[in-house]
């Protein structure tokens, strides 16, 4: 019986092609994180107002707490 032995040349560019693929795949995902990083903080010209805006917390404090519901404890099944 004849054993078919792979090229090593074909090993290098099989090797190497999967290592550029991994390369394109993981510059995709970080660009993709840098460039919605970047369009977060791309205004800081934004002014941050000193006035404090009572209204909302005042409609807050109206509002009902609302409670638990009571819950019955699950007896544990014995074996």
């Amino acid at each position: 019986m004849k054993k078919n032995k792979i090229s090593t040349y074909i090993l290098i560019i099989c090797l190497l092609s999967l290592l550029a693929v991994l390369i394109v795949i993981i510059q995709g995902s970080y660009s993709n994180l840098m460039g919605r990083a970047a369009k977060i903080s791309a205004d800081p010209g934004q002014s941050i107002n000193p006035q404090l805006n009572t209204t909302v917390i005042d409609e807050i404090i109206k509002r009902e707490t609302l409670e638990p519901l009571p819950t019955s404890p699950t007896p544990i099944p014995t074996p």
